[in-house]
């Protein structure tokens, strides 16, 4: 496949299917190999960061800014949710609409500028 055919074909895909993928992949892997866990509980770390995004509106390209959040899974380097926003979006209004992906059994690492915001 050319990078050019490649390109073409990532348009079409809609982001909103990572996260079901996402999902899908580690209920897989749980049931395989066990997620590392600190003191019975599995690690989940949160973070956001600002990122350049790439739009494509009636053939015309164009760099917006935009917000990247996600919560990692660090023992097995995957994401368990990820979210992009457009426009200058809150980090942590990303973590509340993203706190339904946790469970009881989830010990939820953040750097220390989540709660200062």
């Amino acid at each position: 496949m050319s990078a050019q055919a490649f390109s073409a074909a990532r348009y079409k895909i809609s982001s909103r299917v990572f996260d079901e993928v996402s999902r899908e992949l580690i209920a897989h892997v749980e049931k395989e190999i066990s997620i590392p866990r600190w003191q019975g509980l599995r690690v989940v770390a949160g973070d956001g960061t600002t990122v350049q995004l790439t739009m494509r509106k009636k053939g015309i390209r164009s760099i917006v800014s935009g917000v990247a959040f996600g919560l990692y899974l660090p023992g097995i380097e995957r994401f368990l949710s990820f979210k992009l926003q457009m426009g200058s979006g809150n980090e942590r209004q990303m973590l509340f609409e993203s706190i339904d992906e946790l469970c009881p059994q989830d010990l939820l690492l953040l750097d220390r500028g989540f709660p200062c915001r």
